[in-house]
């Protein structure tokens, strides 16, 4: 069986997301958290929600190739047709 890969963020995106989390709480919640709980919080997030909706993404984007491909394929059988 195929390992799962984990989910990676740059440094960027992780400093960015942990500015979001932390307005979040603040502006949502009254609640001001430091950088170790929101840290926290993301890693959480990431490994636990990272994979479903990843997997979502793909199999959404795998039906819309499959459509295009379907398009294709009745394109390309509506011109030979129309040729002979």
């Amino acid at each position: 069986m195929a390992r799962r890969k984990d989910l990676f963020l740059s440094e960027d995106e992780k400093a960015d997301l942990v500015s979001k989390i932390k307005d979040y709480f603040e502006d949502e919640r009254d609640e001001q958290l430091g950088n170790m709980e929101v840290l926290f919080i993301l890693d959480f997030f990431v490994k636990e929600l990272g994979p479903v909706i990843s997997l979502k993404a793909i199999r959404r984007y795998k039906e819309q190739i499959e459509i295009r491909l379907e398009d294709t394929e009745v394109d390309v059988i509506s011109t030979l047709n129309f040729e002979n």
